[in-house]
């Protein structure tokens, strides 16, 4: 660890903190006070050491103890040339950027980066047999041709922090590098970053000590190429085996030969030699069998931060992107096989669980891993409905109506589910499993501010049922069927705030959903076969199928949040599961926390009609069923929303006298439209006459999946909406709030409703939309659009008003309407495709401004940026993932805002509402109308989150019955963002801030 005494002053960390001393550790700073003088030690006994030894610390007085580096990359194909003795993988430092690059040393000890694209299976054989897998690496100097420490070995102590030994003086220098995000007028594409050393005093790192269990410690030595057990430390003593030579055997060819051994963090970093090729492999020292002296395995992935343990680690698919790593064919990737992804997945997942309790030697743990393997879903029925006969009978037992119901709720819930959290922290780190205090402490240790941890616990079971009759639409041919769901989740949301403070969030839900439907045309597939051979179908077509479908919903849940102290994490969570105990907290915690019920309905009516093309493989088995397997329809859809009914009813707990706020909608008259594809396996049995005719047909679809394509939709043709609050406390009178105050309201709600489900529908909403979307399926002014219909119509009624009929609810009306119309700020949620093509300027409706196209282009910021976008966008692609029960995806947001000048004007036609005559009124709703279609938004900036999630699952992935058992911790870090400035009356940034937290 780094230690100093009580009067040491580092200058060098002061760069966090006053703005001009961080410009001075710069190379584009002015002021090099920094580069003078790096520590100041006053104490008496290192004055009198410096002052009468030769022992004097010459780094103290150097200028290369920090200094910026900008990342320029060269392209290499052959890794021989880099060093794998000094290789250390950076997803295992800690206090790092975010990234997955590698570091070394190159032959004058000077740091370089290693970078490459990791790719999946069928990308990376084609890679690697037509142009080669190849690698960039950027070397770490000082500019202006300054001095740099030069190391003759790198290593990675315990706690994960980047340690290198200088060349000649045998010194230690811990080693750390920020992202330097400068701010230039003149923007360049390229990433800078400061290195920073710092001597270092504390465990030596050469010493190969490892602890195994919590009296129990190994040492380990290299010699003439093997591991060899130097001693075994036990409570408070020590075997040492110096003398003996006991060889570590290791699961290795008998042509390969260890060539070096160091420590990387809790693990053994083994540098391999085989046919002149150089592979490194990590050995686990809990994997290390002292009865036999034999490893059990080793690894080729290196130890890996909170985000790489849940899904990010390059080092699970097929090419990790990193060199003296091999290669792996069994690190496909299942994500796109039609049908059959899950199944595989499953298969997988508890395969290799099993394979690696056999190693560990528990043979139960391992059997029931290879029963999962294979189980079609026994379990997942027998969990799914225990959970959620218990959670029905919770709700019927405890009423939430105050917060000390909440916090008991909630403890029971905990209490009840600890198995299915102590699960998840086990398959992250084994750690702490068991005590699950100290191993949520142990993960809020690992977050950085801003950063959220959601453990999410889901049981679910839905039904299909459907009966037809054969023929054509109309006469004979009909369908009727129903869908019916129940679902349960509960959610623990931790959010690391700025302050150091740690937010917990339970939320408990409850969903209940019935959609009968009825329609008419799946007897025309009949007529209408393409191509049959010998009683086989291969291609059908579907001419038209319409539906009429009805949808019935209910939500109810809860929301209980509070804040804690880091330190009081692991307190109040042994108190919170055993209420026996109390804890100090819990009175002021209860006092400050935030209590919110939601109850939900909604009716739907609707109307659907499609055609497919249907490539198939379909025939009868026996003589009363008919079987597709598969089929894979193409197909376009339009649908009409007939009415849409919600109503939503929320009580607010709080320190005054709780609230009930009531919010019906009611929505007429929208369209949608959808180009999709979708596979399925269904047998349809059918019924016959005595004439050996068939009277009915019952469809029982097995496996199905849709994907779409496009998807676009209209607002709805009339919207009406009415609030209402009221005491919690029975009163005779009803509050009515006004339409703007509820949805000011609504809209800071929607602002402070942050969290990784949200994210991910967003992210998962954007990556459905194609490049070829319109900007107006994603671009929102705001929430409630379809109240601004109504505004609108009243705003642009051409009767004339009297002075005597402008009254305060008029202005008011108007007033919001402006606000609606013309939104201070536009919120874009886009897919890393969209990176590419993200327009600068857009309108209020979406549209994209075109008219400066030759001026964009001819920018040099502009033309530097979009090359940076073009790298974020390769950076996020690269990480997306959905397979083996992890989850990755980014979530990127584009925020616009109102132009100077159109913000000026905004602000004068408000407070021209003010005057309230109807001389006034009418300009002001024509310079509304004006404005309205010619305003500019201008991109402020661009957001970045990466969500990575690990589940844990048991499902019957059926559609005709589906239950499904999930247990999920997904953690969503905040990666920074790039933001634009603009002169005034400029329309195009004339300064771009890069405020990246990661490595593109």
């Amino acid at each position: 660890m780094l230690t100093r005494s009580s009067s040491e002053v580092n200058l060098r960390s002061a760069t966090n903190r006053p703005a001009r001393l961080k410009k001075s550790c710069s190379v584009h700073g002015k002021t090099r006070f920094q580069n003078k003088i790096v520590q100041s030690k006053n104490s008496p006994q290192t004055l009198t050491r410096h002052k009468n030894s030769m022992h004097i610390n010459k780094v103290g007085l150097e200028d290369f103890l920090c200094f910026d580096s900008r990342l320029i990359y060269e392209k290499i194909r052959d890794a021989r040339s880099l060093s794998s003795r000094n290789y250390i993988y950076l997803g295992s430092v800690q206090a790092m950027p975010v990234n997955e690059q590698g570091v070394t040393l190159n032959s004058d000890g000077n740091l370089l980066l290693i970078k490459g694209k990791s790719r999946n299976l069928i990308s990376g054989l084609c890679k690697k047999y037509t142009k080669g897998l190849s690698f960039q690496t950027a070397l770490l100097r000082p500019a202006e041709d300054k001095k740099s420490l030069q190391f003759a070995s790198l290593f990675l102590n315990d706690e994960g922090v980047l340690i290198g030994k200088e060349k000649g003086s045998g010194k230690l220098f811990s080693i750390s590098f920020n992202k330097n995000n400068n701010i230039t007028d003149e923007y360049t594409d390229t990433e800078s970053i400061n290195v920073n050393y710092e001597l270092y005093h504390g465990a030596n790192p050469e010493e190969l000590t490892f602890k195994t269990q919590e009296n129990e410690c190994l040492s380990f030595r290299l010699k003439e190429g093997k591991l060899l057990l130097d001693s075994v430390s036990h409570n408070d003593k020590k075997y040492n085996y110096a003398l003996l030579s006991y060889d570590i055997k290791l699961p290795l060819s008998n042509k390969t030969k260890i060539a070096s051994i160091k420590k990387s963090q809790n693990r053994l970093q083994i540098e391999l030699l085989k046919n002149n090729k150089k592979r490194i492999v990590y050995l686990d020292p809990c994997d290390i069998s002292l009865k036999d002296l034999s490893a059990k395995r080793v690894s080729h992935k290196p130890a890996q931060s909170l985000s790489g343990r849940l899904g990010t680690d390059p080092h699970e698919k097929y090419f990790s992107g990193q060199p003296f790593s091999s290669s792996r064919l069994g690190n496909f990737s299942s994500r796109y096989l039609p049908l059959f992804s899950y199944t595989t997945d499953n298969f997988r997942t508890h395969l290799k669980q099993a394979k690696e309790a056999k190693i560990a030697g528990e043979t139960s743990t391992s059997f029931l891993a290879c029963l999962r393997s294979v189980d079609p879903g026994v379990e997942a029925i027998y969990k799914t409905g225990k959970n959620l006969i218990n959670h029905a009978a919770q709700e019927r037992k405890i009423k939430v109506d105050s917060k000390d119901a909440a916090f008991d709720k909630n403890s029971k819930i905990l209490s009840y589910q600890q198995k299915r959290f102590d699960e998840l922290l086990q398959a992250v780190n084994r750690k702490n499993a068991g005590n699950l205090p100290v191993a949520i402490a142990d993960l809020i240790e690992q977050m950085r501010p801003g950063d959220e941890l959601a453990f999410n616990l889901n049981d679910r079971v839905s039904l299909f049922s459907g009966i037809a009759g054969p023929g054509i639409p109309f006469v004979t041919g009909w369908f009727v069927g129903i869908v019916a769901a129940v679902a349960s989740s509960h959610q623990l949301t931790l959010v690391r705030g700025e302050n150091g403070k740690i937010r917990f969030c339970f939320e408990n839900k409850s969903r209940k959903s019935a959609i009968p439907l009825a329609g008419t045309g799946q007897g025309l597939e009949d007529i209408a076969k393409l191509y049959s051979n010998h009683g086989v179908d291969y291609l059908t077509v579907m001419p038209l199928e319409a539906l009429v479908i009805i949808a019935l919903n209910a939500t109810k849940g809860d929301n209980f949040s509070f804040e804690l102290a880091k330190d009081q994490v692991t307190e109040f969570l042994d108190a919170f599961l055993n209420p026996a105990q109390t804890s100090a907290a819990t009175p002021l915690l209860l006092k400050e926390a935030e209590l919110k019920k939601t109850e939900e309905y909604e009716v739907v009516a609707r109307l659907e009609a499609k055609a497919e093309l249907r490539p198939e493989v379909g025939t009868m088995v026996n003589s009363s069923t008919y079987m597709v397997v598969p089929r894979t329809a193409l197909g376009a859809g339009v649908g009409l929303d007939l009415a849409r009914l919600k109503k939503i009813t929320q009580t607010h707990f709080n320190d005054s006298a709780p609230t009930v706020k009531t919010r019906t909608q009611l929505d007429l008259l929208k369209t949608d439209f959808e180009i999709y594809h979708e596979q399925k396996i269904m047998p349809i049995t059918m019924s016959m006459t005595a004439s050996h005719e068939v009277a009915h047909c019952f469809p029982l679809p097995l496996q199905e999946e849709k994907t779409t394509h496009y998807r676009a939709e209209s607002k709805p043709l009339f919207t009406a909406q009415s609030n209402k609050e009221v005491p919690l406390v029975a009163s005779s009178k009803v509050k009515n709030t006004s339409k703007q105050d509820f949805l000011s309201v609504a809209m800071q709600e929607e602002m402070n409703a942050s969290g990784i489900k949200r994210d991910i529908l967003k992210a998962k909403s954007a990556m459905n939309n194609t490049q070829a979307s319109s900007p107006l399926s994603t671009c929102h002014p705001d929430k409630d659009d379809e109240t601004l219909q109504i505004h609108s119509a009243a705003c642009h009624d051409d009767k004339p008003v009297s002075d005597s009929s402008v009254t305060s609810s008029i202005l008011t009306e108007l007033r919001e309407a402006i606000v609606k119309a013309l939104p201070e700020r536009l919120t874009k949620t886009i897919s890393p495709r969209g990176l590419a093509h993200q327009p600068i300027r857009i309108s209020a409706q979406g549209k994209v401004f075109s008219a400066m196209k030759d001026e964009a282009v001819t920018s040099s910021i502009l033309a530097k940026t979009r090359s940076k976008l073009k790298r974020l966008r390769q950076f996020c692609s690269e990480q997306e993932r959905n397979n083996m029960h992890k989850t990755v995806v980014s979530v990127i947001e584009s925020n616009y805002e109102l132009s100077a000048q159109d913000k000026a004007r905004r602000a004068r036609l408000l407070a021209e509402t003010a005057a309230g005559n109807s001389e006034s009124m009418m300009k002001i709703k024509q310079e509304l109308a004006r404005l309205k279609e010619n305003a500019q938004y201008c991109l402020s900036d661009i957001k970045l989150k990466r969500i990575s999630a690990q589940s844990i699952k048991a499902s019957m992935p059926l559609a005709i019955l589906n239950c499904t058992h999930e247990s999920q911790l997904a953690y969503q870090q905040d990666l920074g963002s790039i933001l634009f400035e603009y002169e005034r009356d400029k329309l195009l940034p004339t300064r771009v801030i890069d405020r990246l937290k990661c490595l593109i």
